[in-house]
């Protein structure tokens, strides 16, 4: 049960390899096309570290895989980002529209509705921004997916034919 345990103070043991963690993840036929931090309160430690760096780096991570999958359609890929700290919201856009720099564009923060009597006026401009990235996920998995396929076909080492079917006369 236990012959594959090593010692640590005598044995190397194998790191685990993880990933970046967020909160949410956009994604759709295994790919990803946005992700989303969260924090209880407005700690302002928190959204730099989670809200900030992180989501910069896991946003990245996401385009270069994006990337990967299509090369020539890079400068029209743009990637989501939601930052949700205690009543604030942010939508942050990630793209890379000359293809050798990322750029990162964050939206005018948004509180949201705290009382049932602001619902009206306060949420409209949030689901807005929602369904604008929704729209923005959805062309950029429309890029990534109408990528031309070309197949390489040799057709000089066949350029003797035989015959497929024999004639009876």
């Amino acid at each position: 049960m236990n012959r594959d345990r090593t010692i640590a103070g005598l044995d190397v043991m194998e790191r685990k390899i993880t990933g970046r963690k967020v909160d949410f993840i956009f994604y759709r036929q295994l790919l990803e096309y946005g992700c989303c931090e969260c924090g209880r309160n407005d700690d302002q430690t928190k959204k730099l570290k989670d809200g900030i760096f992180k989501m910069a780096r896991v946003l990245k991570d996401m385009l270069y895989s994006l990337y990967k999958k299509s090369p020539e359609s890079l400068c029209g890929l743009t990637l989501v980002g939601f930052l949700l700290f205690e009543t604030k919201f942010t939508m942050v856009l990630y793209d890379a529209p000359a293809g050798y720099i990322c750029r990162i564009s964050h939206t005018k923060t948004t509180d949201l509705p705290e009382e049932a009597d602001d619902i009206c006026n306060e949420l409209l401009p949030i689901l807005e921004a929602v369904y604008r990235a929704r729209l923005t996920m959805e062309s950029t998995n429309k890029i990534i997916k109408q990528k031309a396929q070309y197949v390489d076909l040799d057709l000089e080492q066949y350029s003797e034919m035989f015959p497929s079917f024999n004639s009876v006369l």
